[in-house]
C-alpha cells in the first residue's frame, strides 16, 4: 500500500524504509503496472528537466526499493527489462489517494 499524502509505503502492515524519490518511483511503476517504463520516462516523470540526473541513479533507487521489499515478499515484483527499463507486476500493490470527497483505496491502473 502506498499512501500518497504521507509518502509511506506499507507491506503486510510494516512500513518500508523508503526515501521520497524511491516512493515516487515505486508509485510511478504501480500506476503503470504491467507496462515497461524506460529509464528516460522515469527520469522525465520524477525529476525536473533542470536537474542533471544519471540513469544509473534510477538503477540504484530500484535496487533500494527491491531491498526494502525483499524482506516481505518472496518474488520480486519489479522486472528489469535489459537495455530498456523497468516494470512492476500488474497484480502488485495499491495506491491510496485523497480525492475531494474522503479517502478511497484503488488498485493502481
Amino acid at each position: 500500500m502506498l499512501e500518497r499524502a504521507s509518502q509511506a509505503v506499507t507491506l503486510r502492515a510494516v512500513r518500508l524504509p523508503l526515501h521520497p524519490i524511491q516512493v515516487r518511483i515505486l508509485e510511478l511503476l504501480m500506476l503503470n503496472h504491467g507496462r515497461v517504463l524506460t529509464r528516460q520516462e522515469i527520469l522525465n516523470k520524477i525529476w525536473s528537466p533542470e536537474q542533471l540526473i544519471d540513469s544509473r541513479t534510477i538503477d540504484v533507487a530500484i535496487g533500494r526499493i527491491r531491498s526494502a521489499l525483499r524482506h516481505k515478499v518472496s518474488i520480486d515484483p519489479i522486472r528489469t527489462i535489459r537495455g530498456v527499463g523497468y516494470a512492476i507486476d500488474e497484480h502488485f500493490g495499491q495506491v491510496a489517494s485523497l480525492p475531494k470527497k474522503g479517502r478511497t483505496m484503488r488498485k493502481a491502473q
